[in-house]
């Protein structure tokens, strides 16, 4: 690996996504500095989309409470101008009744993410159990534009929530001495079917010749919504991942 790797040489997929984003935001510059990591790394599914997705909607989040407006409506405020991002974040205010007073106790959280694979958006209701939370529903809308096969766009949909929620609450992957401390799924598990909140997948589908990607956007908004979610109902902010979904407080 160290051989052929090339230091002069940086990688334009560490800040994908983030000029893409839709947001009205005069003045942005995004600059990132490259670091030699001595581990053989490969692509993950949505590649660097995800932990970028989930600093910068985090962060669009404090915006929000620090101007104090409704998070999603915050979102909205920055969207003056038609976009598929402005659609998807009005379909999940929709599909969610955003709106609607939550129970005591619970929270809901946005999120959205447009990258080289797509675009997608969550919208999270958590409630505070014990020192935790319980992740009560989860809605997702995807735009593509054109649909091929519904059915298969849901599943890889669920499927990606279904991967996103392991990663921001499951134990990881850690090193010790140059090895991996994780060697199969008994102590690098999966959430189990009692873990997975029921996921609502609405399809965005406005025709045309554009087919945008299935498999990946459904990845990246997954835990920002979530965190989201979770400050929404207990106060506390997450900004470190994985995180014991049963100690937030």
């Amino acid at each position: 690996m160290e051989k052929n790797y090339d230091k002069t040489k940086t990688n334009g997929t560490m800040t994908e996504g983030i000029s893409e984003q839709k947001y009205e935001i005069e003045h942005m510059k995004n600059v990132y500095v490259h670091d030699y990591v001595h581990l053989p790394l490969a692509a993950w599914r949505a590649v660097t989309s995800t932990t970028l997705a989930f600093s910068h909607e985090c962060f669009i989040d404090e915006m929000a409470v620090a101007a104090k407006k409704d998070p999603l409506d915050f979102r909205l405020s920055m969207l003056t101008k038609d976009s598929d991002t402005k659609n998807v974040l009005n379909k999940l205010k929709e599909v969610s009744n955003w709106d609607k007073k939550l129970p005591a106790g619970w929270g809901r959280g946005v999120a959205q993410y447009q990258f080289f694979a797509g675009l997608g958006g969550f919208v999270i209701e958590v409630s505070k159990k014990g020192t935790g939370v319980k992740i009560e529903k989860v809605y997702a809308v995807i735009d593509l534009g054109t649909v091929v096969n519904p059915d298969n766009t849901r599943a890889q949909v669920e499927g990606a929530a279904v991967m996103a929620l392991t990663a921001a609450i499951k134990g990881g992957i850690s090193f010790d001495k140059g090895q991996t401390q994780q060697s199969n799924f008994h102590n690098n598990p999966l959430v189990r079917i009692n873990e997975m909140p029921k996921v609502e997948v609405h399809i965005l589908a406005n025709g045309g010749n554009t087919i945008k990607g299935v498999g990946e956007p459904g990845l990246p908004p997954f835990a920002p919504a979530l965190c989201n979610a979770i400050f929404a109902a207990t106060g506390k902010r997450i900004r470190r991942l994985p995180f014991d979904i049963n100690k937030i407080v």
